[in-house]
Order: structure tokens, then sequence, then C-alpha cells
């Protein structure tokens, strides 16, 4: 940054930091949400196919009916691709708000 950018230029360049290290924070929590949904769909696949190769004794249920454990896993599928939608968005505004970083800076220092 060259010392003659000015009062808004340095406001400017405060504001897109602020955004940058609020984009980067939301996107450590969707990191945390996309892996706690994979495991959460890891889990229920393993159940399912566990379910499905168990052989239960006489008369017991099987502890979740197919059809709803089905709907759990769509339901889960459907959450996980949510959190990622999220992070690619998130790292869309991360390139936008660095590549006017970079024209802020580059303009500070044709000046």
């Amino acid at each position: 940054m060259a010392a003659d950018q000015g009062e808004g230029g340095t406001e400017q360049r405060f504001r897109l930091l602020g955004a940058l290290m609020e984009v980067n924070s939301r996107h450590l929590s969707g990191e945390a949400r996309r892996a706690g949904a994979e495991i959460s769909l890891q889990r229920a696949l393993e159940d399912e196919a566990g379910a499905a190769s168990a052989t239960q004794p006489a008369g017991e249920a099987a502890t979740l009916p197919a059809a709803e454990h089905g709907r759990r896993v769509a339901a889960l599928r459907r959450a996980l691709e949510t959190v990622e939608g999220e992070l690619r968005a998130l790292a869309c505004e991360r390139e936008r708000l660095a590549g006017e970083l970079a024209a802020l800076d580059a303009a500070g220092d044709g000046r």
C-alpha cells in the first residue's frame, strides 16, 4: 500500500480486509458444517448397508424402516449439497474481494 493512497483508499482497504475476514470466518464455519454433514451421511449409509445385510431375529423390527431411512439419506445429501453450494459462493466472494483489494493496491502503487 502506497503512503499517498489517501484517506479514502485506506478506508476502502480496511473495508475490504474486514469483508475478507468475515468471508474467511464463514468459510471455516461452512467447512465444519460440511465435515459434519459428510460424517452424518457416511454413518447413515453404513447403517443402511448394515441393516440390509443383517438378519433380524424373528419378531424384531429393524431400527428404521427402509423408506424412512431412504428419506433420511436423501435429506442428508441435500444438506451436504447446500453446504457445498454455500462454500462455492463464499469462494467466489473471496475472489471478488481479493480482486478489489489487488486493484486498490495497484492503483495506490501507480500514483
